[in-house]
């Protein structure tokens, strides 16, 4: 029953716009946030687990329930190309100087603008993965 409602592709394209809101709460809702002194190696680690999780789950909705149609598929690439491009934007802004980050936010920008790149070229290699 669960299987019949949802589909990989629907939990990825949830996954990415929830993501892509984080991002831009993150940087433009807390401009020049940083973490205290005693707790950024926790932070550090909590943004590399989350980042995974995120992955790992994006990988497990495409493994158990099989890849969706093309269409589908392209759909949810478009989903992926959110975060990268809002994370692109963040870098841009800020090398302009018209966005204030803290060095944990330019980390943070750059560790989820990779891990939001190998989701994106994932949904491009089921894109254009043969069909059988």
């Amino acid at each position: 029953m669960i299987q019949a409602i949802f589909k990989g592709h629907h939990f990825s394209i949830a996954a990415s716009v929830i993501a892509a809101g984080a991002v831009a709460v993150f940087f433009f809702g807390a401009p020049g946030w940083a973490p205290t002194e005693q707790s950024q190696l926790s932070s550090s680690f909590a943004l590399m687990y989350a980042l995974l999780t995120y992955l790992f789950l994006q990988m497990v909705a495409h493994v158990f329930y099989r890849p969706a149609s093309r269409r589908q598929m392209l759909i949810d690439m478009l989903s992926s190309l959110l975060p990268v491009v809002l994370l692109l934007y963040v870098l841009a802004d800020y090398s302009r100087g018209h966005l204030a980050v803290s060095t944990f936010q330019l980390n943070a920008a750059l560790l989820t603008l990779y891990a939001m790149t190998l989701d994106l070229l994932v949904d491009i290699g089921l894109i254009l993965w043969p069909r059988q």
